[in-house]
């Protein structure tokens, strides 16, 4: 009969116990998944920034082609920052006509570029 018992409450126990440790460890993962997310991107904010805006976004916003004066933008970068999970990507884009001060913010996540003008 003890040994019934022992038996049946060890199921539970363990059960619970392995339910704890699953909680435990869930927060530890994701927040390793963000650094590494981090990590991955660093080296290629820049590139990607650069990439999106020049092939992506800038053929079709026509008003910001018009201030620049031109279809093929020079881009300079300033220094990428990390805040609230997401990278700031300062740059500025130069043609004959203007210059524009522009900010990519990568969202490590979703890896989804959004733009702001600088201030």
């Amino acid at each position: 009969m003890r040994k019934a018992l022992r038996n049946t409450l060890r199921v539970p126990i363990l059960l619970a116990l392995s339910v704890g440790v699953l909680f435990l460890l869930l927060p530890i993962q994701e927040s390793e998944s963000a650094t590494e997310c981090r990590r991955s991107l660093t080296r290629q904010a820049k590139n990607l920034v650069q990439e999106d805006y020049l092939k992506s976004r800038f053929p079709y916003w026509q008003i910001e082609k018009k201030m620049l004066g031109t279809l093929t933008p020079n881009l300079s970068f300033g220094k990428v920052t990390i805040e609230d999970d997401a990278y700031h990507v300062p740059f500025t884009a130069v043609g004959p006509d203007a210059t524009l001060v522009r900010v990519g913010i990568i969202d490590c996540k979703l890896q989804d570029i959004d733009y702001a003008f600088a201030s």
